[in-house]
Formats: structure tokens, C-alpha cells, sequence
């Protein structure tokens, strides 16, 4: 058995949820929701999420549930809490919970610009790119901060992720990005931040 518990602390993550329920999506002009909602809406609102604290019962934190396993979402998955989630199948359920969200999220994919290799012909590898491929990176530079970066005359977060190949790298060499480098997860590989994340156990 494992518990699922989320805590919605953000106004943002709270409206979200409220969209989700009535079976509409979420997008950026429900952030204006609170200046235009009337004050009898308002008012239904917190009643109904004040008769839901009453009834709801939550996990813990005097350590008194430690023998339990479940998993806390804050703010669907900005703060994970997992406990006694040990072995395969439960830690691809907590892999799973933590990337579930009522907010729009946008995934842009490019594939890497011409390497060497395709241009003879050639699979595998790790190859640096073409000129033409080093053509694409910088018009792919030029073409994301614009299109990607700012959203309706604002900026909005962004992540980047390449995979370890060269190719890809510099296909994102000119994609202007902060670095974040491994010892900001507090580990020495990706292989240990996936760990501390999600322990193996002595089983797997």
C-alpha cells in the first residue's frame, strides 16, 4: 500500500487544481483569476476548502507514519517527500507522480544539426557537427530566445536538456542558458542524483 498526499502552498498551483476539477485547462490568463472573480465565488471557494480541512486528515511530520510508505507532492511535484518507497515498481510510481501536473508545459525538440558522419554516410559515433550543421546551431540560437524564451511579451522559464553526445551540444552551443553544474544536485554523477532522488534498494 502506499498514501499520495498533495499540498497545494501556491495560489498558482491551488487555481490549477481548481481548473482541473471543473474539467477545464489551465493556461496563463487564469493567473488574472483573482481580479475577476466575484466576491460570492470567492467566498464558496474558501468555504468549500475549509469544510475540506475538516474532513482531510494529513500524513504527519511527528515521524509517527515512518513505517508507512508514501509520497508528499508539494505543489505537484515542486517538493517531492518520499518515504520507504523501496524497490522497482514503487520507485517508478514515485518517478511517475512527480512529473504529473495541471499546468501547461511545452516541449520543443530539435533534432542536432548536420554532423560530419551524416555527411558521409556514416551511423554512431560522436562526431562534431558540419557546416552546415554548424549553420543550424546559430540560426537555432538566434531563433529560441525570441520564440521560446518570451511568451506573450514575457519571459517565461525555460529548461535546456542535451544528451552527452558533442553533436548535440554544440547543436545548443549558442542557446543562451544558465549551467548548472552537478555539484548543485550535491553529487558526483548522474547516476548518484538519481539515487538520492530515488534509492535504490538492496534488492534492484
Amino acid at each position: 500500500e502506499i498514501l499520495m498526499q498533495t499540498v497545494l502552498a501556491k495560489q498558482r498551483a491551488q487555481r490549477a487544481a481548481q481548473r482541473l476539477a471543473e474539467g477545464k485547462p489551465y493556461t496563463d490568463e487564469d493567473d488574472t483569476l483573482d481580479q475577476t472573480i466575484t466576491p460570492n465565488k470567492l467566498r464558496d471557494i474558501n468555504a468549500l476548502v475549509l469544510e475540506y480541512k475538516r474532513k482531510y486528515v494529513t500524513l504527519q511530520q511527528d515521524r509517527s507514519e515512518d513505517d508507512l510508505s508514501y509520497i508528499k507532492l508539494i505543489n505537484y511535484g515542486e517538493q517531492v517527500v518520499t518515504n520507504r518507497m523501496h524497490g522497482y515498481l514503487r520507485m517508478r510510481i514515485a518517478q511517475f507522480l512527480t512529473v504529473i501536473h495541471p499546468t501547461k508545459h511545452t516541449i520543443y525538440l530539435s533534432r542536432h544539426g548536420q554532423s560530419e558522419y551524416n555527411v558521409l554516410g556514416k551511423i554512431g559515433g560522436n562526431p562534431p557537427l558540419s557546416e552546415l550543421g554548424a549553420e543550424y546551431a546559430r540560426r537555432l540560437g538566434e531563433w529560441v530566445p525570441k520564440n521560446v524564451c518570451i511568451q506573450h511579451g514575457r519571459v517565461v522559464p525555460c529548461r535546456l536538456w542535451t544528451s552527452s553526445l558533442q553533436r548535440t551540444i554544440l547543436t545548443a552551443a549558442h542557446i543562451p542558458h544558465p549551467c548548472i553544474p552537478m555539484a548543485a544536485f550535491g553529487a558526483a554523477s548522474v547516476r548518484e542524483a538519481q539515487e538520492e532522488v530515488f534509492p535504490l534498494s538492496e534488492a534492484s
